[in-house]
């Protein structure tokens, strides 16, 4: 009986055991760590799945390929008919296009490539030009065009960087709280340089104190689109005068390992410099932003940055009886909104005062100076940037 009783026992378990391990296989085949077949495609590391098709360039022809079993692409070229060739003459400075090959089929720079405003250039027999229409149509390619456009400080708007995408804040170090505080605005003007206000560097601070900060619309919150760099040198104007601000500008130069700084994006693009002999309307309305404080008397810097609206006033307009008997000079401008709302402020100083030119946003002043913040028919002041052009590209060039 134990023999027969150990017998039926056994067939008792055999199913179950069977079951169990049919099981496992099914989750083994079918389950979750189940591998397809899947095709790379060496060129554009692209992974496909067994069965999907695509097209690829290979030189200069286009081949059809097809991911067949056991992970094997299966390639062919294919003919083009009626293609349609976006072939630029001459240099090339007026294309706008995504094509960035010769007909040679060599690879070159895209027109807007931040690494072509660094080009140096230099004449026969070594000299250095004093300006070239080359990076200067390079540069002109993509500045002053902004992605978020104004709708319609001091008054102002609170804004987004994208609308002011030249703005910079920069900050100097504290040895005693060993912190970045806010020091002034700038101005990018090409992917290495920037413009701002001489009076700001009064105290002469060394280059490794100084910060700038690009594509932040709040001023002390980090943001994925901001871009910070060290000073490598700068130069306030050999001229500038202490005492009535003439000649406020001064030029900053950042730090950069391969000659590349700033790369464009919608929160950080260049602003476009105007030519010297430039002429706007009387009255013309233009735009101010920085992170400057919002009332004459606030304690307190903007948190976010703001834009406001403002006219430039004719030059015979601009008198010294504006703005309580100071002295102005030829290299300063006025602009003030007509109604005493929008103005530049304390902490707004080396930002910009750009109009629109051409379609395109033109730095036009570098917010310098003003008789208290937002007073009713009393302009703000600023350095005329077109009196400066030939000092910008002569240091650039140099430098």
């Amino acid at each position: 009986m134990n023999a027969i009783a150990r017998f039926l026992w056994l067939l008792l378990l055999l199913p179950f055991c069977t079951f169990t391990d049919a099981k496992v296989l099914h989750r083994d085949k079918r389950g979750t760590r189940n591998y397809k077949d899947l095709c790379v495609d060496l060129d554009t590391t692209a992974v496909r799945e067994t069965g999907e098709t695509w097209l690829r360039w290979k030189g200069q022809k286009v081949e059809f390929c097809r991911c067949a079993s056991k992970a094997r692409a299966r390639c062919h070229y294919i003919p083009i008919t009626n293609p349609v060739l976006e072939c630029v003459q001459d240099s090339g400075q007026s294309y706008r296009g995504t094509q960035s090959v010769s007909k040679n089929n060599a690879k070159c720079l895209p027109w807007d490539s931040p690494a072509i405003y660094q080009t140096s250039f230099i004449q026969p027999g070594g000299q250095m030009p004093e300006s070239w229409a080359s990076e200067a149509t390079a540069t002109a390619a993509s500045c002053g065009q902004r992605t978020l456009p104004i709708f319609r400080i001091l008054g102002g708007q609170f804004s987004d960087i994208r609308q002011q995408p030249w703005q910079a804040a920069i900050t100097v170090h504290s040895p005693r709280t060993k912190t970045h505080n806010f020091l002034c605005g700038g101005v990018l003007i090409d992917s290495c340089w920037l413009l701002s206000a001489a009076h700001c560097f009064q105290e002469r601070f060394t280059e490794d104190r100084i910060q700038v900060i690009l594509g932040r619309t709040f001023r002390l919150q980090n943001s994925s689109s901001e871009q910070i760099f060290d000073v490598e040198k700068y130069w306030i104007h050999e001229q500038y005068n202490d005492v009535n601000y003439d000649n406020d500008i001064a030029l900053l130069k950042l730090k950069s390992e391969d000659g590349i700084c700033a790369i464009n994006s919608p929160e950080v693009l260049p602003v476009c410099l105007p030519d010297p002999g430039i002429v706007l309307p009387d009255w013309i309305e233009c735009e101010i932003s920085g992170y400057g404080k919002e009332e004459e008397f606030s304690p307190f810097y903007s948190e976010r940055i703001k834009q406001g609206h403002v006219r430039v006033w004719p030059q015979e307009k601009c008198v010294p009886e504006k703005i309580s008997g100071r002295e102005l000079t030829l290299n300063m401008l006025c602009a003030g909104d007509t109604r005493g709302l929008d103005d530049a402020c304390k902490g707004d100083s080396g930002g910009p005062l750009v109009c629109e030119k051409d379609k395109r946003m033109t730095l036009i002043g570098l917010i310098s100076w003003g008789d208290g913040c937002g007073k009713k028919d009393t302009p703000g002041v600023y350095t005329r940037v077109t009196k400066y052009t030939n000092w910008i590209s002569n240091k650039m060039n140099l430098n």
